[in-house]
């Protein structure tokens, strides 16, 4: 005799069955928080029936997006780069002009460059000796000094103006002599000696005027003994 199995549950087993399932989706319904974490953690107990398995996505970056981002944030760090080697550029720049004003101060412009060359290399030989340093720093403060006292009795407000454009080494020499270039008003202006500032006009052709004291920085009285080409052009 053969004996034939049957497929369906028994009764008891299927009401617990239907039983637990309407627990599980009332304990559901109560908890959804809960259940959505165990879903995403993968720990839902099993056999809970048919439960509407809603489960809360979280929004993700895409990879274009990143890459944006990344994008962008290489862009301000070569921003800032930039904005750092631009102010490096600005000083060494500065320290340049501030150097060879002293070397016109201390009389060595005139020389050419093989004598200045050697004359800075013998210096540089002592660069390292603190004494020697501290014995320069020295009387170069005593001469800058007395050269600001001499400066402040004959020094006067005055501008210069060029017919064409200078030479980066004539400009040097000008900044040396205490000018500024006024870049809104196109001339060189500042306190400065007046013959001094007429001799180095006067290499490339240069007006030097007066600014009248107390008359307001607008009112400028031209000096006649100055660029004499000129003023026959003028007239």
């Amino acid at each position: 005799m053969r004996l034939q199995i049957s497929a369906t549950t028994h009764p008891r087993t299927a009401s617990k069955k239907e039983a637990g399932n309407a627990t599980g989706e009332k304990r559901l319904r109560q908890n959804g928080k809960t259940v959505d974490l165990a879903l995403r953690l993968g720990i839902l107990p099993m056999g809970l029936g048919t439960v509407n398995r809603r489960i809360s996505v979280m929004p993700r970056t895409s990879l274009a997006e990143r890459m944006s981002r990344l994008e962008q944030q290489k862009a301000r760090l070569a921003e800032q780069e930039a904005k750092i080697r631009t102010d490096e550029r600005k000083q060494r720049t500065k320290r340049l002009i501030e150097a060879g004003t002293l070397v016109e101060q201390a009389g060595l412009l005139d020389l050419n460059a093989d004598a200045l060359y050697g004359a800075l290399l013998a210096l540089s030989a002592n660069a390292q000796d603190e004494k020697q340093i501290t014995a320069w720093a020295s009387a170069g403060n005593k001469a800058l000094d007395r050269q600001m006292k001499v400066a402040a009795e004959t020094v006067e407000p005055l501008t210069v103006t060029f017919p064409a454009a200078l030479p980066t080494a004539f400009s040097t020499r000008l900044r040396g002599a205490s000018l500024r270039w006024n870049k809104v008003l196109q001339h060189w202006e500042g306190l400065a000696d007046h013959a001094s500032v007429c001799a180095l006009a006067a290499e490339h052709d240069g007006t030097v005027s007066r600014v009248a004291k107390g008359s307001g920085r607008n009112s400028i009285a031209h000096d006649p003994g100055t660029a004499p080409a000129k003023r026959a052009e003028r007239s």
